[in-house]
């Protein structure tokens, strides 16, 4: 999906007219048709190319490259990429689940500033997220359900790095219930963000490692790509930009 995505984006930058993108999920998540409401079987999602409606979707530029629907650093990003592809395929989800345990001991922060539509803010951070979708990983934040992906917007999630273990527990307990560990969690909603970090960070894109920068910046590109999805999506632009 994510070098799909990017084809069309140059081929686009060359000033060629690009066609809609059909997508048969095939992944062991699937948050991208999670949140177009995209079928995951296969016959389904073939049948939603041939019969469906274009969605304009917003898409995200990182440095020179781009992606879907996330951008990431931090706890457990390496994940996805990391779990061998045998475990995924015997397991399913819960083999990132079992990688990310194993991750545990391995997280440290990263001293990062982030500028956030002109408003920076400068920390320690576990994690941070730039992401256009309303699950990432298979699971639901808090507000993503109230998620627009076509509004020229991603949302911002920073974890700062918890004082004690004490305070991570409670951070975790409260996203598990899907609320917000205020003490810990900073969020935004902006168009472009712009990342330094004192150390080298890993990122990961749609999933995939997306280098060790320590200077980034993230644009919005609002509804840059049309993505077939079912007809009965509520989904209130389906024009093309």
């Amino acid at each position: 999906l994510n070098e799909s995505i990017c084809g069309l984006l140059e081929r686009k930058n060359q000033g060629a007219n690009i066609p809609p993108l059909g997508y048969l999920p095939a992944g062991t998540v699937n948050d991208f048709a999670t949140s177009l409401e995209i079928p995951k079987e296969l016959e389904p999602a073939a049948q939603t190319v041939l019969e469906g409606m274009p969605f304009c979707c917003d898409i995200g530029k990182f440095g020179d490259s781009y992606f879907t629907y996330v951008a990431a650093f931090g706890a457990f990003t390496s994940v996805s990429y990391e779990t061998p592809q045998q475990s995924k395929n015997l397991l399913g989800r819960p083999a990132y689940l079992l990688e990310g345990l194993r991750q545990l001991p391995t997280i440290h922060p990263y001293h990062m500033q982030v500028e956030c539509d002109g408003v920076i803010t400068e920390g320690d951070f576990i994690f941070g997220m730039v992401s256009n979708s309303k699950s990432v990983g298979g699971f639901s934040y808090p507000h993503f359900q109230e998620i627009s992906m076509e509004d020229g917007k991603f949302e911002l999630l920073l974890i700062r790095q918890p004082e004690s273990l004490a305070q991570l527990q409670s951070a975790i307990n409260a996203l598990l219930r899907r609320e917000d560990p205020q003490q810990l969690i900073v969020s935004a909603k902006a168009s472009h963000f712009r990342f330094l970090s004192q150390d080298e960070a890993p990122w990961t894109l749609d999933g995939e490692f997306g280098g060790i920068p320590t200077e980034v910046e993230i644009t919005n590109l609002r509804q840059a790509v049309r993505v077939i999805v079912p007809r009965s999506t509520e989904q209130p632009s389906q024009t093309k930009p």
